[in-house]
């Protein structure tokens, strides 16, 4: 998943053998090892993970759109928006200068302020 290249590696703290450890590490993703207690992977992959609203679609209801995942069409669903890195994203951006007025948001930030709503489609006819 091209989301999940920048995951840091989580090493437990060691006494006497981080060094010995870290002989084993390859150099290219040592800046990538956070002492266990930080962040877990997943959440510090998180956090570098951004939506991308394309402005000019415009809304549903007060909903932004959202790319979706695998690049089929557009969503207000942020479950199935797709993920972006910040460079992948800025590509994205850059790939459609001109034809498209984009916006990044970080998930995170997107996440702390979703509301839980119910589609009308979705609930049983009567």
């Amino acid at each position: 998943m091209k989301y999940m290249t920048n995951m840091p590696v989580v090493m437990p703290p060691c006494i006497g053998v981080g060094k010995v450890i870290s002989q084993y590490i390859p150099e290219s993703i040592r800046h990538r090892i956070a002492p266990l207690g930080s962040k877990s992977p997943q959440e510090t992959v998180r956090e570098e993970l951004f939506l991308l609203q394309n402005c000019g679609a415009g809304y549903i209801g007060n909903s932004p759109i959202f790319w979706r995942k695998n690049g089929s069409g557009y969503t207000q669903w942020i479950d199935d928006a797709e993920l972006w890195t910040k460079e992948g994203a800025e590509r994205q951006i850059e790939s459609t200068r001109g034809t498209h007025s984009w916006q990044m948001w970080p998930i995170a930030e997107v996440e702390a302020v979703a509301k839980r709503t119910v589609d009308i489609q979705d609930l049983r006819k009567t």
